[in-house]
């Protein structure tokens, strides 16, 4: 009980900003187009510098964000090659795109530190790091072959800023580059407005919403991949650890467990609505998706804790 309520704490706020999003779109016609516009171009890069610079990379951390990416882009990849025998239509390419994210900074970060304390910081920026990778790169690749060729597509992912961003606070982390207080308190401006727009993004979007976006079909799978199919690929892999491996600890086995119960990624309605990818159905299937992890989390999370 006390960790639902933890939960509730930390996702109310963001409930609220969906709902504050939803009267935006409903009552002042804002488009969710410029909106995430906003957030790709402008606010996401610095966002994804910062936290990528917060990370401590060295030769010995970096197998746990190249599982995670790894496993994103073969999940990812697999779901796109299943689901395009069933839609025939953008909605092939969201499902996919969905099957190799979570929201793990706005949403699993803050749960994390309140479960763990921050002695679990690292290792969690670490796993963050694998999926912000992958959102970058193959999801993104993935969305836009929705409406795009390959080679179109392979183009629009080198102008995504997010990637340059990446790969930008890779190397000013690896080479131990100082950018000075004042830079990081600017850039900490970016990462307090961002989530703000994200979720106020998903009630934009939800204002739009049709009978279409209802896809009970569509629903069940993505949903049933985040909280079905990830806790199981999670569980098989710490149980082959513990048995022959040993890699991780204790600590990576719970953030692993924790990334696994993670709702929608919050940003994947920005990806969606710039790449004209059912912005609407992938709105529904976040708000879902949250609402459910406040549910999930608690249970899942209470035979670790």
């Amino acid at each position: 009980m006390q960790l639902f309520l933890v939960l509730l704490v930390k996702v109310l706020p963001l409930l609220l900003l969906i709902l504050l999003g939803y009267l935006v779109g409903k009552y002042l016609r804002a488009s969710k187009e410029t909106v995430a516009s906003l957030l790709i171009y402008i606010m996401v890069p610095p966002v994804m510098f910062l936290g990528v610079l917060m990370v401590p990379l060295n030769s010995s951390t970096w197998l746990l964000p190249l599982l995670f990416f790894a496993l994103a882009s073969l999940l990812g990849l697999v779901v796109w090659k299943v689901s395009s025998l069933v839609w025939k239509d953008s909605t092939a390419n969201l499902l996919a795109f969905f099957a190799g994210t979570g929201n793990t900074g706005y949403f699993g970060l803050p749960v994390a530190l309140a479960l763990f304390g921050d002695k679990i910081l690292g290792i969690m920026v670490l796993g963050i790091l694998g999926f912000t990778l992958y959102e970058t790169s193959i999801g993104y690749y993935i969305v836009a072959r929705g409406h795009h060729t390959m080679k179109e597509s392979i183009v629009r992912v080198f102008k995504l800023p997010a990637l340059y961003a990446v790969g930008a606070g890779i190397f000013v982390n690896v080479m131990h580059i100082s950018i000075g207080e004042e830079a990081l308190q600017f850039l900490g401006l970016f990462k307090s407005a961002y989530p703000i727009l994200g979720m106020m993004l998903i009630g934009i979007a939800l204002a739009e919403i049709k009978g279409y976006a209802w896809d009970i079909h569509f629903l069940a799978v993505v949903l049933g991949i985040r909280f079905i199919v990830w806790p199981i690929i999670m569980a098989v892999l710490i149980i082959a650890d513990m048995a022959w491996f040993s890699i991780f600890t204790q600590d990576v086995y719970h953030v692993m467990i924790l990334l696994s119960v993670v709702p929608l990624a919050a940003n994947s309605i920005a990806y969606a609505s710039h790449l004209k990818a059912r912005p609407e159905k992938a709105s529904l299937a976040v708000l879902l998706s949250t609402l459910l992890a406040v549910i999930i989390i608690p249970i899942v999370m209470s035979f670790v804790v």
